[in-house]
């Protein structure tokens, strides 16, 4: 009887630690089309992960390579418009491979769902990309000086056109 005691003990934390998925639910079934949930006008430039992206169609914004290391979550949305979007949810398509079976290689379509933030002035844009530039481990944080050069580039633009064009060549910024 004692045994039978001790092992019934000894299961009374297992199941405790099975309470927490009492409530969780399966996870939604893969989107069967990949796109935009909001059309966008396009290029598109996505701030975020201390860097700049251009995207020219949204065929180039929802085909993601898995060795990319694109985190679309991690990412605001500015459209040629003006418009800022948040991305709400990334999901890969139906039929997508695991990016361990082919280590990243081919790209994956994404269903990107958007929530439109409250139209920025141009001036709140420029302080956006400038936190990028500024922050800890940013593409510009390597070399001294960097910084100061990719911010007067910054500075220096005066349009949403020109943001997102010359976030296009950033790497030139320091030249």
């Amino acid at each position: 009887m004692f045994r039978f005691l001790c092992r019934l003990a000894s299961l009374v934390p297992a199941l405790f630690s099975l309470l927490p998925l009492k409530g969780c639910k399966p996870a939604p079934p893969p989107p069967a089309v990949a796109g935009v949930s909001i059309p966008l006008r396009y290029p598109v430039l996505l701030i975020g992960q201390k860097t700049f992206d251009v995207r020219e169609s949204e065929a180039q914004l929802i085909n993601v390579p898995g060795s990319s290391g694109l985190n679309l979550i991690e990412r605001v949305i500015l459209d040629s418009d003006g418009r800022l979007f948040e991305v709400t949810s990334a999901r890969p398509e139906a039929g997508s491979k695991p990016v361990l079976l082919d280590l990243g290689t081919s790209p994956r379509r994404h269903e990107i769902i958007l929530r439109e933030k409250k139209k920025p002035s141009f001036a709140t844009l420029q302080e956006m990309a400038l936190a990028e530039i500024h922050a800890p481990h940013s593409y510009w944080s390597d070399e001294p000086g960097y910084a100061a050069k990719a911010e007067a580039k910054i500075r220096s633009l005066r349009s949403v056109e020109e943001l997102i064009a010359a976030c296009g060549e950033y790497w030139k910024w320091t030249r």
